[in-house]
């Protein structure tokens, strides 16, 4: 039944995505998201009243994931999952690990109380709503928000895009390839 809880399942399924976490680093996909990351917060800069100035760090203040799956049920979900986990760490740079500095939050309509519960013990909030990937944020001090899509459709990569169109400066989009779209149609 998708709304039981099974604790043993949870608590072993939370350990094994935070391996995933933790096994990406120094792996070829950890290591490239590694230089995604420090590409894009080395390649920003910031204007002060006299000069401009590259800026060492980008605030992240929110990680979205749609479309990863239902981590009780699916291995690659449970792979996604982890490196939703790892990106949150990237995000948080040199600040103290919190759940508080970076609002990570997901959704995929396949997710079970299982999932809602993994991820609340491992400090992710569970859209309740399918918002079809219009995302809506309140931009805080240049903060970035990191949107996270693997493998989902055309029309929400659409959606996501549209919604945070007038803040797209402010957002860094890890999901697939677009050119892989354009050769489909």
């Amino acid at each position: 039944d998708a709304n039981v809880v099974n604790e043993s399942e949870v608590s072993r399924l939370v350990d094994l995505v935070d391996r995933y976490r933790n096994g990406f680093d120094g792996q070829p996909i950890g290591e490239m998201m590694k230089s995604i990351s420090n590409q894009f917060l080395q390649s920003r800069s910031v204007t002060d009243s006299t000069d401009e100035v590259d800026a060492p760090l980008v605030k992240f203040s929110h990680v979205v994931a749609l479309g990863i799956g239902s981590i009780a049920r699916s291995p690659n979900a449970q792979l996604q999952f982890g490196l939703l986990l790892f990106l949150r760490d990237l995000c948080r740079g040199d600040t103290p690990t919190s759940d508080s500095d970076v609002i990570v939050t997901c959704y995929d309509p396949s997710m079970t109380a299982t999932d809602v519960e993994i991820c609340r013990r491992v400090g992710v909030n569970v859209m309740t709503d399918n918002t079809k990937g219009f995302l809506s944020f309140s931009p805080t001090d240049g903060a970035c928000t990191l949107v996270y899509m693997p493998h989902c459709p055309y029309r929400l990569y659409c959606n996501v895009l549209w919604s945070l169109w007038s803040q797209l400066s402010n957002v860094c989009l890890v999901g697939n390839s677009f050119q892989s779209y354009a050769l489909r149609r």
